[in-house]
């Protein structure tokens, strides 16, 4: 009962964030649309290239990886967004199959979801009262490997099954990073904490450096993080379209205008979007060895 009501929580949350161009827009103001040039067609066959026989779906094109969480929360998101029911439909039942649901069961004392991470917040699935106080940022995530032909999750074809816990103390160290300000600013506008929602959005993009997030992850050599552009597009229009913080942040229109328009660069060839990317001469430049995402594409799609 517990699982089926957190699927009809994140359904309808999902429903509204889609309707409304933008999440938490209780309070309602100015409606903020994207500008960013992103071709849905050509995302929506991205994600069916995607596609394994599991009915989940791959990391990348050509990867043997598929991650539990929180990729497919993700895709299953952004595949209802473009419309293709079929192919979210297929993630969502699988997931129901292997893990009881998108998010897994609500663990009362490790106070979080069994599968969840920050990013989650995006799709409405926030961390509770009083989860979403002292120990929300208390958690940083890692990597596990639940090995290959895992054997919940059925016609998996060899894959290598991963996916991504909470675990180990992270402290006050989640304000070095852009994207973990982000989603905390989502959690706490949702909670209607309006001031400390504004000041981690302020902070978060105190890492803009015109071309990027050069926060405490940044690799000069690798280059900038392409999601981050997508987060911070998410929370600006959830902040602007909010009467109580919309004041606030108004002055950020120049910075997201700055985003978006790195955005419209970032989709590939095969329709998904460029992990990475580096900056040299004032034009973007994508490195070598990099590749399309899935879950980078997905957050492009739930921006627009």
């Amino acid at each position: 009962m517990a699982v089926a009501l957190l699927t009809l929580v994140v359904v309808i949350g999902l429903s509204a964030w889609l309707d409304s161009g933008a999440a938490l827009n209780e309070g309602q103001a100015t409606a903020v649309k994207s500008s960013f040039s992103f071709s849905d067609r050509n995302a929506t066959a991205f994600f069916e290239s995607l596609s394994t026989p599991s009915g989940l779906l791959r990391v990348y094109p050509g990867s043997n990886t598929i991650y539990l969480s929180d990729d497919q929360q993700l895709d299953q998101a952004a595949l209802t967004k473009l419309g293709d029911i079929s192919l979210a439909g297929k993630i969502n039942a699988t997931m129901e199959a292997v893990l009881g649901g998108l998010y897994g069961g609500f663990n009362t004392t490790s106070c979080s979801y069994g599968y969840w991470n920050g990013v989650d917040v995006v799709l409405g699935a926030y961390m509770p009262v009083p989860c979403q106080g002292s120990e929300w940022n208390m958690y940083s995530g890692k990597d596990v490997s639940l090995g290959q032909n895992y054997s919940p999750l059925p016609n998996n074809g060899g894959f290598v099954v991963k996916e991504t816990e909470w675990g180990g103390p992270m402290g006050s160290g989640y304000t070095q990073y852009a994207d973990l300000e982000l989603y905390y600013c989502i959690n706490l506008l949702h909670y209607g904490d309006y001031a400390d929602a504004v000041a981690a959005f302020q902070h978060a993009n105190s890492f803009w450096n015109g071309q990027g997030f050069a926060d405490q992850a940044y690799n000069q050599s690798e280059g900038y993080t392409s999601y981050k552009l997508a987060l911070d597009l998410i929370a600006f229009k959830a902040l602007m379209n909010n009467s109580h913080t919309e004041a606030s942040v108004v002055s950020y229109n120049s910075t997201l205008n700055q985003v978006q328009g790195i955005m419209s660069q970032l989709q590939g060839s095969e329709g998904g979007v460029i992990t990475n990317y580096l900056f040299v001469n004032g034009q973007v430049v994508i490195p070598p060895n990099t590749y399309e995402n899935g879950e980078t594409t997905s957050l492009f799609v739930l921006a627009e």
